[in-house]
């Protein structure tokens, strides 16, 4: 019988854009294309990155158009494989965050998205430590849905702990969480 190896990947170089630059606008668009469906609600139903009402919102077409418009100006970690784009991380810098009563200044991630054939390899965790590494707030804020299992063992296992969670938020029995992570606990 024979036995799974990992599958080898190519190394990838990580790179922070502030604005995104062609060609790497037109390949993160594509990347968006072809995992947006994977998204609770799907990103071709949402028009802003940091949208706070997330029921009901009916598909447009398959193309995240108006989400993308608004990404597309978001600071990135992009990983590249030969120059080409393969994952990125998006953020929003100085983003408030209620906890409980105090009102925290946070680095927000709005999208995290890694191709196919490059997931399972630890690509997402290299993202986000990048920008651990670079951010300019203390605190590092991230919402998902509940049944995204991947993304949120994998905010645990960052260290990032469940702050909220809105119950059928997203459409019935799929909650809203929201994650934070104070970096001044981690030693950078």
């Amino acid at each position: 019988m024979e036995t799974s190896r990992p599958r080898e990947t190519p190394s990838l170089e990580y790179v922070f854009e502030i604005a995104l630059r062609e060609p790497h606008a037109v390949e993160v668009r594509r990347l968006l294309e072809s995992c947006g469906s994977e998204f609770v609600p799907p990103l071709s139903t949402r028009t802003s990155t940091h949208q706070a009402d997330l029921r009901g919102l009916e598909e447009r077409d398959n193309r995240p158009g108006e989400y993308f418009s608004e990404l597309s100006h978001q600071p990135f970690v992009l990983a590249l494989s030969d120059g080409r784009v393969v994952a990125f991380l998006s953020f929003i810098e100085d983003y408030p965050v209620m906890r409980g009563e105090e009102r925290l200044v946070t680095t927000y991630v709005t999208t995290i998205c890694v191709a196919p054939e490059r997931r399972l390899h630890g690509v997402a965790t290299d993202l986000y430590r990048h920008l651990e590494r670079d951010a300019s707030s203390r605190y590092l804020s991230v919402r998902t849905w509940s049944t995204n299992a991947a993304q949120m063992t994998l905010l645990q296992s960052l260290g990032y702990r469940e702050l909220a969670r809105i119950s059928d938020d997203r459409c019935e029995g799929i909650d809203t969480v929201f994650y934070l992570k104070d970096l001044s606990d981690d030693a950078r």
